[in-house]
């Protein structure tokens, strides 16, 4: 298995230590707060929805595909830009559509036109994640990674922490219409911030002849963790979108109730994930081959998978809420250790389109799945629908360890 990413001068190591590269570590954060927090303001405003403007679950479930389908869609797209173009004019870019699309979100009247600014804010959200990952594998070396990457989760899930107290605080005290228009607003400044700070360049790159969506395809090393992030995506799609109503409907929380405790669970996880980013990092600075080191991480996630069957069958709410905990922390290290064991597998100057394709096509699976989950939910609740699709996690564990930490040899790019 060739290594790509292991060798660095002892100047780019010693680079990532300097203050202005945790400087531009603490503003990516910010991007993906602002970006989580303007996805999550939509969740916290179902039941404010069906209440004032009568959307019942399926016209919830078509706002939902309304942004899935084209954040979907870009993946396909934006990681070769990221990489031809770079994370500077990427994330200006992106952050600036984001923020305009949840600034008219504000101004939208009716379903369908809701619909359609939803629409533009997933495709622009799309690029999001690979072009933080860039910056993150540009800036930092292989063995501070992943707790570089865990720093900066606690800002983004901030955002969603940020979300259920913020959202109450201005629906109940203004009107739903502000909490999208503050976060809009506050993108629109972090977008100029980011262009006038991020100084990088995109990497030079040789003509390839292939395409790089057919270079990373036909890269068999890469099969089983694209297989097994396709079967672990539905949960955590289904999770972020319902979970708040789950709290709400089933468990009979108010919506100043969820704000008084679902910050709770995104704090905890994001504790329990820089310390897990920084033993996967341990694992690799005592000796560990970095490519099993994250192996070994992700397919021990497995031990958690029966939080998700307690959180679907609990009535108590703390037991629920101590659930969600865990099962965020489950998802996120999902998503985070999948794009840690890629960046392993193809060289640095494909590693944005390559973490676009994997999420676009564990989402693929993702968005047939929650384009019927109101039809699921009314039909066979949310009990079933949590267990069956968390059912997944023990076959890709058992994939990331058959293939990647067991397996001896790995076709080559």
């Amino acid at each position: 298995m060739p290594n790509f990413r292991h060798k660095q001068s002892d100047h780019s190591i010693s680079h990532a230590f300097k203050i202005s590269t945790w400087l531009l570590l603490l503003l990516a954060g910010c991007v993906t707060l602002l970006s989580n927090l303007d996805r999550s303001i939509l969740t916290q405003l179902k039941t404010t929805f069906t209440t004032e403007l009568g959307i019942s679950n399926t016209d919830y479930s078509i706002l939902v595909t309304s942004f899935m389908v084209p954040y979907i869609g870009m993946y396909f797209i934006v990681g070769k830009w990221v990489d031809k173009y770079g994370t500077r004019f990427c994330i200006t870019l992106f952050l600036s559509i984001i923020s305009v699309s949840t600034l008219l979100f504000s101004f939208a009247h009716g379903l369908w036109a809701m619909a359609a600014m939803r629409f533009i804010f997933g495709a622009a959200s799309a690029g999001i994640l690979p072009a933080i990952f860039v910056a993150v594998t540009k800036w930092f070396p292989v063995d501070v990674r992943a707790t570089a990457l865990a720093i900066t989760a606690p800002l983004g899930t901030l955002g969603t922490i940020l979300a259920p107290p913020f959202t109450a605080l201005i629906t109940l005290k203004i009107n739903w219409q502000m909490a999208f228009w503050i976060p809009g607003a506050l993108g629109l400044f972090l977008a100029v911030i980011w262009s006038v700070i991020d100084k990088s360049k995109p990497e030079p790159k040789a003509e390839e002849k292939n395409s790089q969506i057919s270079l990373i395809l036909k890269n068999k090393s890469l099969w089983y963790l694209f297989a097994a992030r396709i079967i672990t995506d539905p949960f955590w799609f289904i999770l972020q979108f319902w979970q708040v109503a789950y709290f709400q409907e089933k468990l009979g929380l108010s919506l100043s109730q969820t704000a008084e405790l679902l910050w709770i669970p995104p704090v905890g996880q994001s504790i329990l994930g820089i310390l897990l980013g920084w033993y996967s990092d341990h694992l690799i600075k005592s000796g560990m081959p970095a490519l099993k080191a994250r192996a070994i991480i992700l397919s021990g996630l497995v031990l958690l998978t029966p939080c998700i069957f307690i959180l679907a069958w609990t009535h108590d709410v703390t037991l629920a809420v101590a659930m969600l905990l865990l099962v965020q922390f489950l998802g996120r290290s999902w998503l985070s250790g999948a794009s840690l064991l890629a960046s392993e597998l193809v060289p640095s100057s494909i590693i944005a389109s390559t973490i676009s394709i994997m999420s676009a096509l564990a989402g693929l699976s993702s968005l047939v799945l929650n384009a019927a989950a109101g039809h699921l939910i009314d039909y066979f609740g949310y009990s079933l629908l949590f267990t069956i699709t968390g059912l997944a996690f023990p076959v890709a564990s058992y994939l990331i360890w058959q293939f990647y930490y067991k397996s001896k040899s790995l076709p080559k790019l």
